[in-house]
C-alpha cells in the first residue's frame, strides 16, 4: 500500500525532501534553545552584561531560525501534498476507467 502511494508522489519529490530537511532543522534548533537557556542561567552571576545579551540575542536568532524553518516546512509540505492529492486523483480515475461494466455494477453509484 505504501509502495503505490509513493507513487503518486511523482514530481513532488523536492517539496517532499525539502519538507524533511526544515522539520529536521527546527527540531534541532528547538533542542539547543534550552541548552543555551541553561548557559545563560548559569552565567547570570558570574559573567558580565555583555555575555547576557550575547547569550539573549542567540536565543534570540535560534527562536526565529526555527520560526523560519516551521513555516518553510509547511510552505513545501502544503505544495507537496496538493501535488499527492492531485496524482492520486489523477491515478483513482484511470483506475476506474478500466473497470469492466460488470466491475461497475457491483459497486454503487457513491
Amino acid at each position: 500500500m505504501i509502495k503505490k502511494l509513493a507513487g503518486c508522489v511523482r514530481e513532488n519529490k523536492t517539496p517532499s525532501i525539502i519538507t524533511l530537511i526544515f522539520i529536521v532543522a527546527e527540531v534541532i534548533i528547538e533542542c539547543i534553545i534550552p541548552f543555551v537557556m541553561a548557559m545563560l542561567i548559569d552565567s547570570i552571576e558570574t559573567e558580565s552584561i555583555s555575555t547576557l545579551i550575547a547569550y539573549g540575542l542567540s536565543l534570540l536568532a535560534l527562536a526565529f531560525a526555527s520560526l523560519y524553518c516551521g513555516v518553510m516546512a509547511g510552505r513545501c509540505a502544503a505544495t507537496a501534498d496538493c501535488g499527492f492529492a492531485t496524482n492520486l486523483r489523477h491515478d483513482l480515475y484511470y483506475a476506474i476507467q478500466d473497470f469492466s461494466f460488470e466491475d461497475v455494477d457491483k459497486f454503487s453509484q457513491s
